[in-house]
């Protein structure tokens, strides 16, 4: 009889609070953040494709129904491979949490048309431009053979293996102390400013800047010797 109470109890509570909106659809979470991940990998990497696996809530979580949820990447987290989002509603309850997810990022490189040795510079002829899964970040992959600007392999390259910036020794473009201009762009935006180099660097190369105001941000080198950075 006492069990039967409790089951009572329970089976009112739950009516009357999804009568309220206080219990939060979990797949509405992991739809969403399957939404807002794919937006973000749209605007960031126009030219890929992205296959978006999203780990579950916790259903013992009774979360209050949030009409505005926010979300972003957690620290250290990247739009490709594994990483974590965060999710936090701040009314009319406060509520936070973390769901795991796993982007499988594809999208253009040039691969190598034959097995090419250390120390040679890969020409137009040696790579083909395809498709493949990005393992690192996606500006890490050369897209146009003329923008390797005669760099050479530090290891040797398989057929069909992409290249990456970080096998190639690059001819420096830039070098430390020199200043640069620094161009971020976002969805409907373009900012502009100047800062010096600390360290040497080629076209594709992350380099690293101060800028005037002491703070440090780290960008990728262009052709024409631009640094662009992600806001």
């Amino acid at each position: 009889m006492r069990c039967l109470l409790i089951l009572l109890a329970l089976v009112q509570f739950y009516a009357v609070a999804a009568r309220a909106g206080t219990i939060r659809d979990t797949e509405s979470l992991r739809t969403a953040a399957i939404h807002y991940l794919g937006s973000q990998i749209a605007a960031a990497y126009p030219d890929s494709t992205a296959e978006i696996t999203v780990g579950s809530v916790d259903e013992r979580l009774h979360l209050p129904a949030c009409p505005t949820p926010s979300l972003s990447l957690a620290q250290g987290s990247h739009l490709w491979g594994v990483g974590n989002l965060g999710i936090r509603c701040d009314a009319p309850s406060s509520w936070s949490l973390y769901l795991t997810y796993r982007i499988r990022l594809r999208g253009p490189a040039l691969v190598a048309r034959r097995p090419l040795p250390s120390h040679y510079a890969p020409t137009a002829q040696d790579l083909s431009r395809s498709e493949v899964e990005y393992a690192i970040d996606p500006d890490r992959y050369p897209r146009n053979p003329d923008n390797l600007h005669g760099a050479t392999l530090a290891m040797p390259l398989a057929t069909d293996s992409p290249i990456t910036v970080d096998i190639l020794r690059i001819k420096p473009l830039i070098q430390a102390g020199q200043r640069v201009r620094i161009l971020a762009d976002g969805p409907g935006f373009q900012v502009s400013q100047e800062g010096f180099a600390q360290q040497q660097a080629g076209a594709g190369e992350l380099l690293r800047i101060k800028l005037s105001s002491g703070r440090y941000v780290q960008g990728v080198v262009q052709n024409d010797g631009t640094v662009t950075i992600k806001p």
